[in-house]
């Protein structure tokens, strides 16, 4: 099974052709070929089914808020989370309970993203 496809198969399902295509050309601008890399680590991480996709993205949003600075992946895998239908209560809980871990700014800021993707389609 050929990982690069499987691993554009998940984005493509998580976060849309659209934003596949702006990652793929902003990543392959300076260094063709360089989005390879992160499809074969979707294609190679995604397809163990040990865990669900739900748990997985909760965990990927966890380690996006502990990176602090990774908004831009932080929000696209809210909208991951989003896709794969975690409800924003769902999100918000998981979130909070990070508090005594990471402190109120890494959290209050989390939620504000939270707000900003489930807000953006009403839910």
């Amino acid at each position: 099974m050929d990982k690069i496809k499987e691993g554009k198969k998940v984005l493509e399902f998580l976060f849309g052709s659209k934003a596949c295509t702006a990652i793929v050309e902003r990543l392959d601008k300076d260094k063709p070929g360089y989005s390879d890399y992160m499809f074969h680590s979707y294609g190679e991480f995604y397809k163990d089914e040990t865990i669900d996709i739900k748990t997985k993205e909760l965990l990927v949003v966890v380690a996006l808020i502990i990176q602090k600075g990774a908004y831009p992946q932080l929000k696209g895998h809210l909208n991951g989370c989003k896709k794969v239908g975690l409800t924003k209560m769902e999100v918000c809980a998981a979130i909070i309970h990070l508090t005594m871990y990471v402190g109120f700014p890494s959290v209050v800021n989390a939620l504000m993203l939270v707000d900003d993707v489930y807000e953006a389609s009403n839910q």
